[in-house]
């Protein structure tokens, strides 16, 4: 692993700052190859969207451009996750009236089980956890307020039947699984949750539903999932997994999609 903070490697995170306190800061984590991050444009619409709802200066994205390519120097194929917080001050809660963001720059291995789950499918279970509507200031975005997920992951842990959890709004709708969202095909229909009052709206489900407009976007319960001829969970580090069961029943069709982000929902 290599990290820089606020562009020098080795350097130290205040035991004050805004994002280790309240969790004040949000983040980004993204696939890169052979020094280029994929969906990259996706993921600064993202940050900038974050930013400006969060009222946190967005750092210059040539300069994150310029520290994604260092730390993943030599990695032929590997995740970076860049964080951005409002860094120190303040009066308790209250932010700072001109915050000095910390940004954090970080590159992993790629998860190991990735490669398995795109070629042969996934299984998925139903979380017993639910989650609350959000204040539609927040829904969606990738902050660094995650406890929910820790507790989801938590869940997963302890049931060895799954490969992930399809997780469900509290009024009963589905919303995406514990690291990625869904999609699913009844018929000739393609559809995805809408995630405006929870849940995240991911980069690759945003590069989809630009590419395929004719998908359905709304509040769907989770009868309709598994009901579903064909299903897949993405995010930009997985791209596209096949779904094989749900709740231990077996979809009707199960593929990979060798295109990934390129695919066509039709």
């Amino acid at each position: 692993m290599t990290q820089l903070v606020n562009g020098v490697e080795g350097a130290l995170i205040s035991s004050s700052d805004r994002g280790l306190m309240y969790g004040d800061g949000f983040f980004t984590t993204l696939r890169v190859q052979h020094g280029i991050p994929e969906l990259w444009d996706h993921h600064v619409a993202r940050l900038a969207l974050t930013s400006e709802r969060l009222g946190i200066p967005l750092p210059d994205v040539a300069q994150l451009l310029a520290e994604i390519k260092l730390v993943s120097t030599n990695l032929i194929d590997c995740v970076v996750r860049v964080t951005v917080t409002r860094g120190q001050g303040g009066r308790g809660y209250a932010p700072p009236q001109e915050p000095q963001p910390t940004r954090i720059v970080e590159s992993f291995d790629i998860p190991k089980d990735y490669d398995s789950w795109r070629s042969h499918g996934i299984d998925l279970g139903f979380a017993q956890m639910r989650l609350p509507k959000q204040h539609k200031r927040l829904a969606g975005l990738k902050t660094l307020n995650r406890i929910e997920q820790v507790l989801l992951k938590q869940e997963l842990m302890h049931d060895s039947r799954y490969h992930d959890l399809l997780v469900l709004h509290e009024g009963g709708f589905v919303l995406e699984t514990t690291a990625a969202n869904i999609f699913w095909r009844t018929g000739d229909q393609w559809f995805t949750p809408a995630m405006t009052e929870a849940g995240i709206q991911g980069v690759v489900r945003a590069y989809l539903l630009a590419e395929n407009p004719k998908v359905i976007v709304g509040e769907f319960p989770y009868e309709d999932v598994l009901a579903a001829d064909e299903a897949f969970i993405c995010n930009s580090l997985l791209g596209l997994a096949p779904v094989r069961t749900i709740e231990g029943a077996a979809l009707p069709i199960v593929k990979p999609y060798p295109k990934s982000f390129a695919t066509r929902l039709s």
